[in-house]
C-alpha cells in the first residue's frame, strides 16, 4: 500500500470511524438486526479497504474524495433495514444519511450526491444501475461490491439465512434463492474487479464456502442415509436460531456457548471460522498503540 492511501484511508477513518459507527448503532438499538447492523459496516469498510489496496498495487490513483465518499456510503447504506427488510431500504438509508447531513451541515462532504445515488440503488441485486463507465473507485462500484463480499464465506451463510428467514422465504426455497442471489453478486464482483489478482483468490475461496453450505443443505430435503454432511448444516442453522434469533446472543458469541459440550469437530470448526471472519472490522475499534 502507497503512503499516499494509507494517509487518505487513515484520514477518513480518524474523520468519521467514530461518529458514523455509533450513529449507525444507535439506529440499529430498537431493532434486532445482527446481519446488517454497524458490525457489518465494518466488515464491509474492511472489504472495501481491501479493494482499495488492491487498486493501488496497480498504480491507479485513488483520490480522497472516493475514499471518504465510499466510507459515508458504506455506513448509511443498510440503516432503512431496521425499518424495511425489503429493497426499498436503499432509498429509505439515503434519506436518512441526507437527514444526517441536514442537521450536521459542517460536515457535509462535496460528494454528497454521489453518495446518496450509491446508497438508493446498492441492493439492485440485477446490477442494471451500474454504469461500465463510472470510476472503479467511487462510491458507486465501491459500495455495492464490497457489500457483496460481506455475504461470502461463514459470514454471509448466517447473512441470508438471518434476512431470508425474516423475509419469511419458506425453509424448503431458502438454499435455491441464496444459490441463485450469490451467483449474480460473485458475477458483479468478478465483472468489476476480476482484473484484481490479489483479491480474486481469497474471494473466490469465500465464494466456494458459501456455495458448498448451501448446496449441501438443499440436500436435506432428500431423505437419505448419505444426508450426513446436510444434516450438519441444518445444525448450524439451528444453532443460529436458537442462539441468535431467539435467545439474542451476538452470533460472534455462538462458538464460545457451543465448544463445552458440542464433540462434533465439523460444527465447531464451523463456528470456530465463523466467529473469526465475524469480527473482521472489530480492530478498527480498538484504540491506536501510542
Amino acid at each position: 500500500m502507497s503512503l499516499i492511501l494509507e494517509h487518505y484511508i487513515s484520514e477518513a477513518e480518524k474523520k468519521w470511524l467514530s461518529r458514523l459507527y455509533e450513529f449507525i448503532k444507535s439506529g440499529f438499538a430498537t431493532c434486532w438486526l445482527p446481519s446488517h447492523d454497524e458490525t457489518h459496516c465494518l466488515r464491509t469498510w474492511i472489504f472495501a479497504k481491501k479493494i482499495f489496496y488492491a487498486i493501488d498495487h496497480l498504480n491507479i490513483p485513488i483520490p480522497y474524495s472516493d475514499i471518504e465518499n465510499a466510507f459515508i456510503a458504506i455506513f448509511f447504506h443498510d440503516l432503512g433495514m431496521a425499518e424495511s427488510l425489503h429493497t426499498e431500504h436503499g432509498q429509505i438509508s439515503k434519506n436518512h444519511c441526507k437527514e444526517y447531513f441536514r442537521k450536521n451541515s459542517g460536515l457535509k462532504p462535496k460528494g454528497l450526491n454521489d453518495i446518496l445515488n450509491a446508497i438508493e440503488v446498492h441492493d439492485d441485486k440485477s446490477y442494471n444501475s451500474v454504469q461500465n463507465d463510472i470510476s472503479p473507485t467511487s462510491a458507486k462500484s465501491i459500495l455495492p461490491v464490497a457489500d457483496d463480499l460481506d455475504a461470502l464465506g461463514y459470514t454471509g451463510i448466517f447473512r441470508y439465512w438471518e434476512i431470508y428467514t425474516l423475509r419469511k422465504i419458506p425453509e424448503n426455497e431458502i438454499s435455491q434463492k441464496v444459490l441463485a442471489n450469490l451467483e449474480s453478486r460473485y458475477s458483479n464482483f468478478l465483472v468489476r474487479f476480476s482484473f484484481l489478482d490479489s483479491l480474486l483468490t481469497e474471494q473466490q475461496y469465500r465464494y466456494k464456502i458459501i456455495k458448498d453450505f448451501y448446496t449441501e443443505k438443499s440436500k436435506t430435503l432428500i431423505k437419505s442415509d448419505k444426508a450426513s454432511n446436510s444434516q450438519k448444516t441444518q445444525t448450524i442453522l439451528e444453532y443460529f436460531y436458537k442462539i441468535v434469533r431467539k435467545d439474542g446472543q451476538n452470533p460472534d458469541e455462538i462458538f464460545s456457548i457451543i465448544n463445552p459440550g458440542c464433540k462434533d469437530k465439523v460444527i465447531n470448526n464451523f463456528f470456530r471460522n465463523f466467529t473469526e471472519e465475524w469480527r473482521l472490522g472489530a480492530e478498527l475499534l480498538r484504540p491506536p498503540i501510542i
